[in-house]
């Protein structure tokens, strides 16, 4: 047996697995998709905690990348009032939820004061950040093959266009996760005009000169 193995024969351990049929990975794709509820409270908890990274997150994270409606529902109260240059904190989020009747959707204000003090300190917002895309990205993944595989089930389907397909779906999901600091959000004119007014109308409101020295 040494002799055998010295002339270039594989032993048991040398042998490599046999790789999984195609009905087993289907059978083992019925599973629940990727998510983290910690990182979405920890990444919630933070922009409660310092208001300051809420430009930095609207520009970067958006609302569909949340796997829980109702963390999904509390980014969108975030940016909602971010964008409007009101206050944000757990008072104010409680009342506008309360008025567009959302506030029972995600918890009541019980829910939003445990988000406040789910992690001691803000500092590990970059973490969770990126632990929800990468979740995110997954879930995309799967969808897209999802997808895929139904197509692949249509007989009159051509096997070039769905590879066609295939590449393009990757490439959406591969350009929606490149992080280009460079590049502004895009917003409708309408609702940039509507900041604007607002922020002037509660600048003169307070006595200060919209436009100083016009």
């Amino acid at each position: 047996q040494r002799a055998r193995a010295a002339d270039g024969d594989l032993t048991m351990s040398d042998r490599k697995p046999r790789p999984e049929s195609t009905e087993d990975l289907l059978a083992k794709s019925n599973v629940q998709l990727p998510f983290s509820d910690e990182a979405e409270k920890g990444f919630l908890s933070c922009l409660l905690q310092d208001p300051a990274i809420i430009a930095e997150a609207k520009n970067d994270c958006p609302p569909a990348m949340f796997y829980h409606p109702a963390n999904e529902g509390v980014y969108s109260a975030i940016v909602h009032l971010h964008n409007r240059f009101k206050p944000v904190n757990v008072a104010s989020l409680s009342g506008y939820l309360r008025d567009n009747e959302q506030l029972d959707r995600v918890g009541g204000p019980s829910a939003l004061s445990e988000l406040y003090t789910f992690i001691p300190i803000p500092s590990d917002y970059p973490h969770f950040r990126d632990e929800i895309l990468d979740k995110h990205a997954r879930r995309q993944l799967i969808r897209h093959a999802a997808e895929l595989i139904a197509r692949c089930r249509e007989p009159d389907t051509k096997a070039a266009e769905i590879t066609e397909e295939a590449q393009t779906s990757l490439q959406v999901i591969a350009a929606s996760q490149q992080n280009d600091a460079d590049m502004l959000p895009c917003r409708p004119l309408a609702s940039v005009l509507d900041n604007v007014l607002e922020f002037a109308d509660r600048r003169q409101s307070e006595g200060v000169d919209t436009l100083p020295g016009v």
